[in-house]
């Protein structure tokens, strides 16, 4: 598919009600795809659409999540999910954002972070804060790509009794 396609046919919109399924498989194949060596068999096995699906059922009907997708032909390629900043009082913060494997290089994410970041400035909001782990370098050259900065913050992300640290880093919009 890659071969064939063209990228002026991918669509960036905002995510709807319906989108909820696909949201859920991208997510769990994209979380087996970036974390595999990042993170325990255990918790990448463990993901299930089905537990993914009522989560992302919920916060497309929420107002405090917002959602932009790439899609092609009616499939999801990446989407990314924002709401306010968990970090920090002032800002939002970037909660998921995720590109299939098959589809990364191709300027995908670069394209959905400027669209998420257009309707930021809208709002205007002035900072956009993302948490990567510290072990995902691939995520961290590509936000340092995008103009975001290290920031002087640490946290830990826990999940199943496993706890990884991670990097904050911002852009000033």
């Amino acid at each position: 598919m890659r071969c064939l396609m063209n990228i002026q046919e991918i669509i960036i919109r905002d995510a709807k009600i319906g989108d909820e399924y696909q949201l859920a498989e991208l997510s769990v194949v994209c979380w087996r795809q970036t974390y595999l060596g990042l993170m325990d068999d255990l918790i990448l096995e463990s993901m299930n659409i089905d537990e993914r699906l009522y989560g992302f059922a919920a916060a497309l009907r929420s107002f405090n999540t917002k959602f932009l997708v790439a899609e092609l032909h009616g499939k999801l390629l990446g989407f990314i999910s924002y709401g306010s900043s968990r970090i920090q009082q002032s800002g939002l913060e970037i909660y998921a954002f995720y590109i299939e494997k098959n589809f990364q290089g191709m300027k995908i994410g670069s394209r959905l972070l400027r669209a998420a970041e257009g309707q930021i400035r809208i709002s205007q909001v002035s900072r956009l804060w993302v948490c990567t782990l510290s072990s995902n370098v691939s995520a961290q050259e590509f936000y340092i790509k995008n103009n975001f900065v290290m920031s002087p913050l640490m946290k830990s992300f826990c999940i199943q009794g496993f706890s990884y640290p991670e990097f904050v880093m911002y852009k000033l919009l």
